[in-house]
């Protein structure tokens, strides 16, 4: 396992992987008793990276190192890592004890020592009264359990965990997720968490890698994801943002004058690639969008109002969600606290928005659907 002392280096490190003939090649590292998550709707580019990291199948280019240790080229055997993947369920003429110390036996390792660890860690998660069970005896919530003490047992440097709640109720997610949770934090785990679950993404408290069709595109922790995205796809999935094509007027000191294709000026920080008179994709979360009846009580915004005709109301409890449409048919989606609407603002009403620069963002072109 880890050396405390050596904080500094990372446990897993990536560097320049592809994981398909597209993407291009993307670097990561996890470091010692982290839990990083990486966000992909991609169930295939999941798999792949695990496999790749596992020393499942070889990675074309690009190095892995494990606890310091060049290890891109070494079979499954020889790598300080083990994954919890779906995809390898316990075997069910075995018992639950006898699944866990499969690896364990492997090794060589002695009964008494296998007997004392599979106690401690089938009380940790709560499956020691089971372990005589057949795991088809057994329901998902038990088996996921026994999953993960198996890998536990195995005490890897690294441990991946992929999908590894998906076939769980809501009810047994959030019992698994706590105990994976309590676990990292009480026995110094270093975790690599693959989910397609924005909401799961956020379990771990830690950073998160989003990936793209194999492409990274940004890792940073929850607060910077939300208010700094490093493009469209991601400002998308923490910050739900309106996505909207306009061209780049002028583009001074970061920030973009943009006309939209209603024909109205708008303004938004910038990032580096965007260029003057070229095609953007402008970022404004819902929340950020200012509304009024009349327009005059946006003067304060740094840009003209945008005229929309309320399309939907919809309210969700804590927010109320409107689907505003512009005069070229764009859809834009506004959320507001209960105490910030006004109940005189009916579907087919005109109104207007705007927003400050600062609360949007501007990105090259994005293609809707590309990877």
């Amino acid at each position: 396992m880890h050396d405390p002392k050596q904080q500094d280096a990372a446990s897993l490190a990536l560097h320049d992987i592809c994981l398909t003939a597209s993407s291009g090649p993307f670097s990561l590292e996890v470091k010692p008793y982290e839990h990083l998550t990486v966000l992909s709707d991609d169930a295939a580019i999941m798999d792949r990276l695990t496999d790749i990291i596992m020393g499942q199948i070889a990675v074309p280019a690009g190095r892995i190192l494990i606890s310091e240790i060049e290890c891109t080229h070494f079979p499954p055997d020889q790598r300080a890592v083990g994954a919890l993947d779906r995809r390898d369920g316990l075997l069910n003429h075995l018992s639950i004890y006898d699944n866990i110390a499969l690896p364990l036996r492997a090794r060589r390792e002695k009964p008494a020592a296998i007997r004392e660890r599979i106690g401690r860690i089938g009380a940790l998660l709560g499956f020691d009264p089971h372990t005589h069970l057949r795991p088809d005896a057994s329901d998902d919530e038990m088996q996921f359990r026994a999953r993960f003490g198996r890998l536990l047992a195995y005490a890897p440097d690294v441990l991946i965990l992929n999908r590894p709640f998906e076939g769980l109720s809501d009810e047994a997610r959030a019992r698994c997720a706590k105990s994976v949770m309590m676990l990292q934090r009480a026995l110094n785990l270093t975790i690599l968490h693959l989910t397609r679950l924005r909401d799961e993404a956020f379990f771990g408290s830690g950073r998160i890698a989003v990936l793209r069709g194999g492409t990274l595109q940004q890792c940073a922790d929850a607060p910077t994801l939300m208010d700094r995205p490093a493009s469209p796809h991601v400002a998308r999935i923490f910050g739900h943002a309106n996505l909207m094509t306009g061209y780049v007027v002028r583009n001074i000191d970061d920030v973009a004058e943009i006309r939209l294709p209603c024909g109205t000026m708008v303004s938004a920080q910038s990032s580096d690639e965007v260029e003057q008179d070229h095609l953007c994709t402008l970022c404004v979360g819902p929340e950020k969008i200012a509304l009024s009846l009349t327009g005059a009580q946006l003067d304060e915004e740094d840009q003209a109002p945008l005229e929309a005709v309320i399309q939907d109301i919809r309210h969700n409890g804590d927010h109320i969600h409107l689907r505003c449409k512009l005069s070229d048919g764009t859809e834009v989606d506004i959320r507001r606290m209960p105490m910030q609407y006004s109940a005189s603002i009916q579907p087919g009403q005109k109104v207007y928005l705007a927003w400050i620069a600062g609360n949007a963002r501007a990105f090259p072109y994005d293609e809707p659907g590309e990877g």
